[in-house]
């Protein structure tokens, strides 16, 4: 018995020190955390990791939020649209076909040229209407100077005179509301009717322009509803620009503002105009106001119905006024991100952002102001905003 436990002493000896030393590094292993990320790890939402080698690339950048002026100008979209002088459209004023198209389309019309006629038996019937009108007026004449005649021999009476003298005036009065109508029409006064009476009314151009749109053809019926054709004149235009930004007064008269091709940027050469009017209505679909701006000389890019941007400068009115005192980023800086304008502020790891919804101000085409969202000292991506943004769409698909 004492030889069999000296045996098994030195066995238990050994499997208690194995013991104690797994309880050891259970212990060390606790006390002491990874520092590493668990790749595993979800991250909150809102944070994007990149890697490192784009900040060093130079592919994102970033700078503190500042308090400064706004750099840059104001710039909206516009449209080029006639001034009230500037369009007009041509129709019959009477029921009948077109008998002829004289004008093809984009070609230049003169003030009272014949664009096209019109086969009218309404106008028929207004020809025959002065015939029957300046007939009655011959008689009535004739009628009435009988009647002078006859009291000189005093073989009529007062009466008589009188009346003749009535039917006179009143053929008088028909005849010239008959050649009224008829000039109206555009007709020319007819002759004696000793035939088929066929009246063909003419279609003027009231303005100088050209002739941009044809709605009829040869045969087809119109009415004094129906506008047949539109002319416009290239000389008479106006810029149309959208004022949405509410955080600014919109642009006084004598606003001065810079006209480009839509989307083509600084490098191309602008246009000079001024503001002549900004209606006071806001509009209720795109809570803007309109502003009219009238091209200063000859201008290429603003021709009726084309889209050019409006930049708005510092002289003569509010509408590049810079804001002094206001937090401002690049406008790089501002992403659209599910609708909610976003910047991306930098975490505390490197290369992590956190994505940010802003509440915008004034917006230029350099910088924009910040109302809430980001505080003085943030420091946020202003390149490579877009690299982000695809980092934070992939992430939250996974």
């Amino acid at each position: 018995m004492i030889h069999r436990a000296w045996f098994f002493a030195p066995v238990l000896l050994a499997g208690a020190s194995l013991v104690a030393c797994r309880k050891d590094e259970a212990h060390a292993s606790e006390a002491t955390p990874s520092t590493e990320h668990d790749a595993g790890a979800k991250d909150p939402p809102g944070l994007v990791r990149v890697d490192r080698a784009l900040l060093d690339q130079g592919r994102i950048t970033t700078a503190p939020v500042t308090r400064r002026p706004l750099k840059g100008d104001v710039r909206v979209p516009a449209e080029t649209v006639a001034s009230e002088n500037g369009s007009a459209e041509v129709g019959a004023l009477v029921a009948g076909r077109v008998a002829s198209i004289d004008v093809r389309d984009g070609e230049a019309v003169k003030r009272g040229q014949v664009i096209a006629t019109i086969d009218s038996p309404e106008a028929a019937r207004v020809g025959a209407d002065a015939i029957r009108a300046r007939a009655r007026f011959v008689a009535a004449t004739r009628k009435h100077d009988r009647q002078k005649a006859l009291e000189t021999d005093r073989a009529t009476s007062g009466l008589a005179i009188d009346e003749a003298f009535a039917e006179l005036e009143t053929a008088r009065a028909d005849v010239a509301a008959s050649r009224s109508l008829l000039a109206s029409l555009g007709i020319p006064e007819p002759g004696n009717a000793d035939g088929a009476l066929l009246l063909r009314v003419p279609l003027r151009s009231p303005i100088d322009g050209v002739l941009v749109e044809r709605l009829t053809s040869l045969g087809a019926p119109v009415g004094p509803e129906k506008t047949l054709f539109r002319v416009v004149s290239n000389d008479r235009v106006v810029v149309e620009a959208r004022w949405t930004d509410p955080s600014a007064p919109a642009p006084g008269v004598g606003t001065k503002v810079d006209l480009f091709p839509r989307g083509a940027g600084t490098n191309r050469s602008a246009c000079k105009g001024a503001v002549i009017a900004t209606l006071a209505v806001v509009d209720d679909k795109t809570r803007a106001k309109r502003v009219r701006i009238a091209p200063e000389g000859p201008c290429p890019i603003v021709t009726p119905g084309s889209f050019v941007d409006a930049a708005f400068t510092s002289e003569g009115g509010d509408a590049g006024a810079q804001e002094n005192g206001a937090l401002v980023v690049p406008r790089s800086a501002i992403i659209d991100v599910r609708g909610a304008p976003t910047a991306f502020v930098t975490a505390g790891q490197s290369g992590a952002f956190v994505a940010r919804v802003v509440r915008l101000g004034r917006v230029t085409n350099e910088d924009a102001a910040i109302e809430d969202g980001l505080a003085e000292g943030d420091r946020i991506a202003t390149t490579g905003a877009v690299l982000l943004k695809g980092e934070l769409m992939r992430a939250e698909l996974e």
